[in-house]
């Protein structure tokens, strides 16, 4: 099987014509090592040859990102899809087995932001509502299940994986029981996954509405909205492998304000797919949302007031050495705040067999240990996908990497929330991917 996975992996020296092979290939071993769905060989998830399998647009650049501007991003001078594969732990995690969600969380009374304002770091003060859930891991399933099921008149998606498999099976029945019940759920998923438009087909035969995004735009974003009062936003994929072995991170927030907000921003995606969507900061108590686009701008700010400590995690890191380039911005401002005496702690993916999410990362990390900065790397038999940055007592969880397409390009969503109880949780999960380590 190792000989495999190098032979996979030959995309990052070159071979075109035999890559474009490569998604048929798999699929033979797939089926013939039991699954029937073409997406894992001996527990390992190969699906993104799939939707890696597109023409060459490399003779683009990052000036050609207006509103019909190509889904692909840029990574120095050159574009390539911002990849977000997916592949599971060699330890599977039975769905009877999962946990219950996170632990009910109280809100902290928060400052009024203007659309542009970054986070005031004022002193927090706790009240009762909403409802605030840090969702991670195994406990996502659960947590959507549970929205879908108590539904009562809407439901809106926008997603850029739905596959086949057991953990994505239940939440296509659950929408279609809900469809069934009188509630109008709206899907839109990204075009260029190769299971998405057979699944919106089947949606569509089940009387729900439902799109691929067929503009140039790419649809990373991984969103829920329910009844427009509950909100389920991070970095989670409708896949098994995302959501019975990957570590992922999400904010389940339950409040009407915010229901509307990410409602809008769905209901926006759905019907204007070319243009991107930013969302009001607010005021919506500690929450700023963070919509496509707006994750430099609103986070860089926490970051320069960064007083204790910064810990990352991140899927990730499209290194450049260009010095305009918002992701080395990003790493020269986390060098800052180690110089002033900040701690700083990354933890980046190590993955198996995407050798050009590991040169990037690699990059980074060599820079920002040069500069005396802990990086860690997480294990090789497990994704980290989660897109984390914990700054003092803020928390900020995000759909997208810290890459150009992420910034400037995708439809991508997420929030900073400065709540200590949240935030402390968001540190106790950090403190085991970095003690394991």
């Amino acid at each position: 099987m190792d000989s495999l996975e190098k032979w996979l992996a030959l995309r990052s020296c070159g071979g075109r014509a035999l890559k474009k092979l490569a998604p048929y290939l798999v699929l033979l071993f797939a089926f013939g090592c039991g699954d029937p769905t073409g997406n894992l060989v001996y527990n390992k998830d190969y699906s993104h040859w799939f939707e890696d399998n597109y023409d060459d647009q490399s003779d683009l650049s990052p000036s050609d990102a207006d509103v019909d501007s190509p889904r692909d991003t840029w990574s120095q001078d050159t574009w390539s899809k911002d990849d977000t594969q997916i592949k599971p732990d060699d330890t599977k995690f039975p769905a009877d087995l999962r946990d219950d969600g996170a632990s009910e969380l109280t809100q902290d009374e928060g400052p009024v932001h203007s659309d542009t304002s970054p986070v005031d770091d004022s002193e927090t003060v706790e009240i009762e509502d909403p409802t605030f859930k840090f969702v991670t891991n195994r406990d996502y399933l659960d947590r959507v299940l549970r929205m879908i099921n108590g539904a009562d008149s809407t439901i809106k998606i926008a997603h850029q994986y739905f596959k086949d498999g057991n953990a994505p099976d239940q939440i296509f029945d659950a929408l279609v029981n809900a469809s069934n019940r009188g509630v109008t759920v709206e899907v839109i998923l990204e075009g260029e996954v190769e299971t998405n438009p057979a699944k919106v087909q089947a949606l569509q035969e089940n009387g729900i509405n439902a799109k691929v995004d067929d503009t140039r735009r790419w649809i990373h974003v991984k969103v829920v909205v329910v009844d427009d009062q509950q909100v389920l936003v991070g970095s989670t994929n409708w896949s098994s492998s995302s959501m019975y072995y990957n570590n992922e991170t999400n904010y389940y927030f339950e409040d009407p304000e915010l229901g509307d907000v990410y409602g809008g921003y769905v209901d926006s995606i759905y019907d204007y797919p070319g243009a991107l969507k930013g969302l009001d900061a607010g005021p919506y108590g500690v929450v700023t949302p963070i919509g496509s686009g707006q994750y430099y701008d609103r986070v860089y700010p926490i970051i320069d007031e960064a007083e204790a400590r910064i810990y990352v995690v991140m899927y990730q890191v499209v290194w450049s050495s260009q010095t305009s380039n918002k992701i080395n911005k990003l790493i020269s401002k986390l060098i800052d705040a180690h110089s002033r005496g900040v701690e700083v702690k990354v933890f980046l993916e190590d993955s198996d067999w995407d050798y050009s999410v590991n040169d990037g990362n690699q990059e980074a990390a060599q820079v920002l240990r040069n500069n005396g900065i802990e990086v860690r790397f997480d294990s090789k038999n497990i994704v980290t996908h989660s897109k984390m940055v914990i700054i003092d007592d803020s928390l900020v969880l995000y759909s997208g990497n810290w890459s150009l397409a992420s910034m400037e390009n995708n439809h991508e969503a997420g929030a900073i929330t400065r709540s200590s109880s949240l935030t402390n949780q968001a540190v106790t999960y950090f403190n085991e991917l970095w003690g394991q380590n």
